[in-house]
């Protein structure tokens, strides 16, 4: 009986064995395969000493047998990818396994050491997965680039910045009341979430149509599969010119997916000299208004205004001048106020009366998805008035309500065109999938050879667009930023 108790209890045990074996059994079988989710990795830009983002690769065995990967190894000449596998760091993993019907993720992350060069440096290397006699491949790639890095930095003095290498900006940069900073033409400034500009002194952008000065969030990578972080509004905060900073002078700068564009502290107007000079310039995609003004004196040509949340021109009193402007507001998201706001008190305080002591607009396509885009008076809608509210549009485009032509014979307006049109029909690419917007005018805009000529001859800084191209090519220039170009003026 005992015997016979021992030999059953063997059976099964040895059955049991027999089983577990059979469960973890691997097939050496070469035809099943793995599936890669990705075959290429690709890391955007990155700053020196700063850890990217994490990006994943999915693994799928979906074969009816189970694969023991003999080996995940990561080949590059540069010491930057960092790997991570089942918990795992490191550069090589051996006999990893993978069931039948199951899946894995391996986790990748960069870090790049300082450079020695100004010039960015592309860096390659590669995931190899080798398993009973195949081998597959994921292609990892990036571009290394040394930067000024400031944190919590003051300008105190006269500086001159070069386009040697971009600014990586921490926790704001302050520009005090005695110092000007100077800024080539190329430059690339890269803000931190929060991080401001604000300038007490004076600020000089010296960019242009082939070498801008950009702007922008530090973030290269994407916050969805297609969509970057740069094209998602409030990345960093934005430029503030304090109320005792006059004379700044910005041309050919790219403003974009801020807090604000840029804000003018109330401040006294100085008859003969502009808070700002905005030349050649692009404010785009802020989570507040492009310009907020309060009493300043700004002068604006061959710039645009673009997708902002709130109006993209907030003026509060004050003395402005736009010759050839593009304002236009199609943001993807939902967005709040006109394009253009026109006020004589603070905004939505109404206290106290700050005279608009001028708004002239010449030349200029103010436009977007409301019926009407420019608003007049009180930014209460119960004090609304026109006392100490002086403006003028001179051979504008404006998307206003005015079916029953109640301002032809207001002398605010000259020679304007009122239209409702879709701006797609005004414009080249509107296209909120993918985050896309070129506000130069389609071959059918209502814009084009609008413009006032006299403009030009008053203001010769305006012979050019935005993009240096000559406005008398053909009979008449084109309203707003651009001049539209046909393969005839080509």
């Amino acid at each position: 009986m005992k015997k016979f108790l021992f030999i059953t209890l063997l059976v099964s045990l040895i059955s049991c064995l027999f089983s577990a074996c059979e469960d973890d059994d691997f097939t050496s079988d070469s035809s099943y395969k793995l599936t890669l989710s990705k075959d290429t990795l690709s890391f955007d830009t990155l700053y020196t000493n700063y850890l990217s983002a994490t990006q994943r690769i999915m693994i799928y065995n979906d074969t009816k047998e189970n694969i023991r990967i003999n080996e995940i190894r990561l080949v590059s000449s540069y010491d930057c990818f960092q790997v991570n596998v089942n918990g795992r760091s490191g550069n090589s993993f051996q006999d990893v396994e993978l069931k039948a019907h199951d899946s894995m993720y391996v986790f990748v992350q960069v870090k790049i050491k300082e450079l020695g060069q100004n010039a960015p440096l592309s860096i390659l290397g590669s995931l190899v997965f080798s398993y009973n006699g195949n081998t597959q491949n994921v292609i990892l790639s990036t571009c290394g680039q040394d930067v000024h890095l400031l944190k919590g930095a003051t300008i105190t003095e006269d500086t001159h910045w070069t386009n040697d290498k971009p600014y990586l900006i921490y926790d704001s940069l302050s520009i005090t009341e005695n110092a000007k900073l100077t800024i080539d033409a190329g430059t690339k400034l890269y803000f931190y979430t929060n991080a401001y500009l604000v300038v007490h002194g004076k600020l000089e952008v010296l960019g242009d149509e082939h070498y801008p000065v950009l702007f922008r969030g530090h973030r290269t990578d994407y916050i969805y599969d297609d969509v970057k972080y740069d094209k998602i509004v409030g990345q960093w905060g934005g430029i503030i010119f304090a109320k005792e900073s006059y004379d700044n002078k910005l041309s050919g700068a790219i403003i974009r997916s801020s807090e604000f564009g840029i804000e003018i502290e109330e401040s006294e107007m100085k008859e003969d000299v502009y808070k700002l000079t905005l030349a050649n310039s692009c404010i785009h995609n802020t989570k507040g208004s492009a310009l907020n003004a309060i009493n300043a004196k700004v002068y604006a040509y061959n710039t645009e205004f673009s997708n902002s949340l709130n109006a993209c021109l907030m003026l509060q009193g004050g003395d402005y001048l736009f010759n050839h402007c593009t304002i236009v507001n199609c943001p993807r998201n939902s967005r709040f106020n006109n394009a253009v706001m026109l006020l004589n008190t603070k905004y939505y305080t109404d206290e106290p009366i700050i005279p608009l002591v001028k708004a002239d607009f010449n030349n200029c396509i103010i436009y977007g998805t409301n019926q009407q885009e420019v608003k007049f008076g009180s930014s209460n809608e119960d004090k609304g008035n026109e006392e100490n509210l002086n403006y003028h549009f001179n051979s504008c485009l404006i998307k206003y309500a005015n079916t029953d032509n109640s301002f032809a014979a207001n002398p605010r307006f000259t020679n304007v065109t009122w239209t409702a049109v879709e701006p797609l029909l005004l414009f080249k690419k509107i296209d909120h999938t993918n985050y896309e917007y070129d506000y130069s005018l389609s071959p059918i805009s209502p814009a084009i050879n609008k413009a006032n000529e006299e403009i030009l001859t008053l203001y010769p800084e305006c012979k050019t667009d935005k993009k240096g191209t000559d406005r008398m090519l053909d009979a008449l220039p084109d309203l707003g930023a651009y001049e539209y170009i046909s393969e005839i003026k080509k």
